[in-house]
C-alpha cells in the first residue's frame, strides 16, 4: 500500500508542479510549443535524460539489454547520443530558419509533399511509441495495485496514465513537460545514488565484521 500512496502522491504533485510552472512561464503560443526558446540548459538536460531513461525503463529496455548482452545494449541505446551529436551541428541553422517542426523544415527544403510525408512518418512513429509507453505504465500500476491487494482493471490504469499525461502536456506544452521531466530526472539520479549507498553499506559492514 505504501508504494501506491507514494506513486499517487508523486504523480499528483508532478502534475500540479507542471501546471504551476506553465502558468508562470506560458504567455504565448510560442511559449506553448517551444518554451519561448528559453528553456534553461539544465532543464533541457533533465527532460532529455528523463525521456531517454524513463521511456526505456518503463518499456523494459533494461531487461532486453540484460538478456541480450552488451552488444544489444550498445545498439539499443546508441541512437539518442548519436542523434544529439548530429543535432548539435544543425541546431543553429534550424533555429535561424524559424521552423518549429520537422515537417516544416522538410517542407521548406523539399516542398509541400515532403512536408506531408514527414508529418505522416512522425505521427505513425510517435503514436506507436506513446501507445507502448502508456500500456507499459498501465501494466506497472496494475502490478503495484495487485501486490497491495487492490484489483484495478488495465483499462482504468491506462485511462489514469493517459489523463495525467494529457493534463501536463495540454496544460503547459513544452514548458510543463520539460520542467516536470527535469524533476523526474533528478529523482531518478538521486534514487540511483541512494541505492548505491544502500547496497554498499551492508557490504562494508560485512567486511568489518
Amino acid at each position: 500500500m505504501t508504494y501506491i500512496v507514494a506513486i499517487s502522491a508523486y504523480l499528483v504533485l508532478l502534475t500540479i508542479f507542471g501546471l504551476i510552472v506553465a502558468r508562470k512561464k506560458v504567455k504565448t503560443s510560442d511559449d506553448m510549443v517551444t518554451g519561448g526558446q528559453r528553456i534553461p540548459f539544465i532543464i533541457l538536460v533533465g527532460t532529455l535524460l528523463a525521456t531517454w531513461c524513463g521511456g526505456g525503463g518503463i518499456t523494459g529496455s533494461a531487461s532486453v539489454v540484460y538478456t541480450g548482452g552488451p552488444w544489444v545494449g550498445l545498439i539499443t541505446f546508441a541512437a539518442p547520443p548519436i542523434g544529439i551529436i548530429l543535432l548539435y551541428f544543425i541546431a543553429g541553422k534550424v533555429r535561424k530558419s524559424n521552423k518549429v517542426t520537422v515537417p516544416e523544415i522538410m517542407g521548406a527544403r523539399y516542398g509541400k509533399a515532403a512536408s506531408i510525408i514527414a508529418a505522416l512518418c512522425v505521427m505513425l512513429a510517435y503514436v506507436g511509441v506513446l501507445a507502448t509507453q502508456l500500456k507499459a505504465a498501465a501494466d506497472i500500476i496494475v502490478l503495484l495495485c495487485a501486490s497491495s491487494g487492490i484489483e484495478i482493471s488495465h483499462g482504468l490504469a491506462l485511462t489514469i496514465c493517459t489523463a495525467l499525461i494529457a493534463i501536463i502536456t495540454v496544460g503547459g506544452g513544452l514548458v510543463s513537460v520539460a520542467y516536470s521531466d527535469a524533476i523526474s530526472a533528478l529523482l531518478m539520479i538521486g534514487g540511483f545514488f541512494l541505492s548505491l549507498i544502500h547496497i554498499s553499506e551492508p557490504t562494508r559492514l560485512r567486511r568489518i565484521s
